[in-house]
């Protein structure tokens, strides 16, 4: 159970680090992505916390999942998946940045 996990937390470090890409050339210096892992006898919690510019991922679109992959646009998967693999996924701004809590029963 815990394995099904790995694939959101990838998809979620992707678009974490995006973020940070278009930060670093929008403000410029660096910033800091905070991950934790939090493992407990029925459940396993993902915190992702950054000082990146606001971004609610909960609040994307559904991506358009009836191309091929060789006709789809780039994008939106990683959130999708994290969606439908998560047990529970909430997103907050706090006073230092972006926190996104992802929860997988096991």
């Amino acid at each position: 159970m815990v394995r099904s996990s790995l694939p959101s937390l990838d998809a979620c470090l992707r678009g974490t680090a995006h973020q940070h890409d278009i930060l670093r050339v929008s403000r410029g210096g660096e910033h800091s992505i905070r991950l934790s892992v939090s493992p407990a006898r029925a459940f396993v919690e993902i915190v992702l916390e950054d000082d990146a510019i606001p971004f609610n991922p909960l609040e994307a679109g559904a991506p358009d999942l009836e191309p091929s992959l060789e006709e789809r646009a780039v994008g939106g998967l990683g959130i999708h998946f994290v969606k439908k693999l998560m047990d529970d996924v909430s997103y907050e701004r706090t006073s230092s940045g972006n926190r996104l809590v992802l929860v997988k029963k096991v």
